[in-house]
């Protein structure tokens, strides 16, 4: 019988300001110094349990040192920092694995889908287990011809190759769309642009729209079906004029069911505004502000998920908000921010952000 996930230990002392998981670093130390080992749950030369994490958003940058524990009967049987491995566990016997947070690195699921935190395995033979994180970044919209007439790529869409360059700890996940979708016929000018982005170790999204769950699924997927087929470096969706009223929820869950039966591992949900509760796990994360200002607060039932679940795009913004974007990261894992898009432009997308470099600064760490 496996009992409720025991205290996690944190690296370091109990003076570092740390938070791990989601108790803070002073208790879990504390806690950790009473867990005592769980009779008979070792056995020498028995199965062993390795534990890695990967960044799901993030996915060219290794991810490592995230604290991972094996448990029986909510006390510790070992514990490290990934890559981590457990050995001369007992066969026949169940173990609770946990994984928790640090800073921006943020868990998201296990390997098998489990959602929580912590999962239970019951041990056989030895086990690899992959705690799967977000670690939060920028999600921009490429809205634009990816080459020019000397068919060489673009400024905007080198700059987000460049900033991943630069900026290697945090997602940048570029938003592609040829003609409010993959385009009408597999397109060189594309493949080009698309493998600048992911040289870049960019985790690249293709654009598709849904006219608020109006749109026939099968046009949809048919969309999600030629992004998949004409630019298989496309991993990740962007679902746009996402619904944030209650009804559709069924339909957007479709869509990523669809669109994850297709390999991409990734879903980006875009109502453009504050949305209703029963669209978390809809998708994966959701753009919850997309306005020509930066948001100053967001609805307080947010508060009762992770920030993995937001995202914010703001356009027509002259002057960087330092403040407001720090403050933001509590709410939000996805923040964009640029200058483009002011009256008469009526495309916000199109060039290049003069904020990018201080933003992937501030969202690192």
């Amino acid at each position: 019988m496996v009992g409720t996930p025991g205290p996690l230990h944190t690296r370091g002392t109990a003076t570092r300001a740390r938070t791990v998981g989601r108790i803070s670093a002073a208790a879990l130390v504390a806690a950790a110094a009473g867990a005592r080992p769980a009779a008979a749950s070792v056995c020498p030369g028995g199965p062993a349990i390795s534990i890695a994490s990967v960044a799901r958003d993030n996915p060219a940058t290794s991810l490592t040192g995230l604290y991972v524990t094996v448990q029986q009967m909510g006390a510790i049987v070992a514990a490290g920092w990934t890559p981590f491995t457990a050995p001369d566990l007992c066969a026949g016997q169940e173990y609770t694995i946990t994984a928790a947070d640090y800073r921006n690195n943020r868990f998201a699921q296990w390997d098998d889908g489990t959602l929580t935190w912590w999962r239970t395995i019951h041990l056989q033979d030895s086990a690899s287990l992959v705690a799967h994180y977000q670690v939060g970044g920028s999600i921009i919209p490429l809205y634009e011809w990816p080459t020019d007439i000397a068919g060489n790529v673009t400024p905007p869409w080198n700059a987000a190759a460049t900033a991943h360059r630069d900026w290697p700890t945090v997602a940048v996940i570029p938003v592609v769309n040829n003609q409010n979708g993959p385009g009408p016929a597999p397109d060189p000018s594309w493949t080009k642009g698309i493998d600048v982005l992911v040289g870049g170790g960019c985790k690249v999204a293709g654009y598709v729209y849904t006219q608020y769950g109006q749109r026939p699924l099968a046009a949809v997927e048919a969309d999600i079906s030629n992004w998949r087929a004409w630019y298989p470096q496309v991993t990740a969706l962007f679902v746009d004029q996402m619904s944030n009223t209650a009804g559709n929820e069924s339909y957007y869950s479709a869509v990523t069911a669809f669109a994850k039966s297709r390999g991409f591992d990734f879903v980006i949900g875009n109502p453009g505004a504050s949305t209703v509760a029963s669209y978390i796990g809809t998708v994966d994360t959701m753009v919850v502000s997309e306005s020509a200002s930066v948001p100053t607060s967001f609805p307080a039932w947010q508060a009762s998920f992770s920030p993995n679940n937001f995202a914010a795009l703001s356009y027509a913004i002259a002057a960087f908000p330092t403040g407001q974007i720090s403050e933001n990261k509590a709410s939000v894992a996805y923040q964009y921010v640029t200058q483009d898009g002011v009256a008469p432009d009526t495309n916000p997308w199109d060039d290049s952000s003069i904020h990018l470099d201080v933003l992937l600064s501030l969202l690192t760490g």
